[in-house]
């Protein structure tokens, strides 16, 4: 069995502090297999941009610009992802175990935001609705 699931979304975030507030749009693509020893693989790739129009001088009232941006240049990000994902269920399905590599890259004008990340999870999940009681 394989499994796609795409994805387009946009939308708008009002922040409590103007410079925040923004329009983000992205696509994401998933993909799902069953792969050797009824391992379940799951991997996804996406991206995202952030429109910050509320970030230059001009339109928050500062005198210099914010987040080391010049004049009235306004925030924008670009974020790109991947992750990889491992997991089995042991015990008759009670317990499983996952790894996930994940990797995020921020391409933002503003170098604060600009960024590299990697990140490795193990995890381990089991059901707690077990009734250990005979009927």
């Amino acid at each position: 069995r394989y499994k796609v699931f795409p994805l387009f979304y946009g939308g708008g975030k009002k922040a409590a502090w103007d410079p925040w507030s923004n329009w983000y749009m992205g696509l994401w693509l998933g993909f799902s297999t069953l792969g050797p020893a009824k391992t379940d693989i799951t991997a996804y790739l996406s991206w995202q941009t952030e429109l910050f129009p509320l970030s230059g001088t001009a339109s928050t009232g500062y005198s210099s610009p914010l987040w080391g941006l010049s004049g009235d240049q306004y925030r924008q990000d670009n974020l790109l992802g991947a992750a990889l994902s491992l997991s089995r269920s042991f015990l008759k399905g009670n317990i499983r175990a996952s790894i996930t590599a994940r990797y995020t890259k921020n391409q933002s004008n503003a170098q604060y935001f600009d960024y590299d990340r990697f990140s490795l999870v193990f995890s381990v999940s089991g059901k707690l609705d077990r009734d250990w009681e005979k009927p």
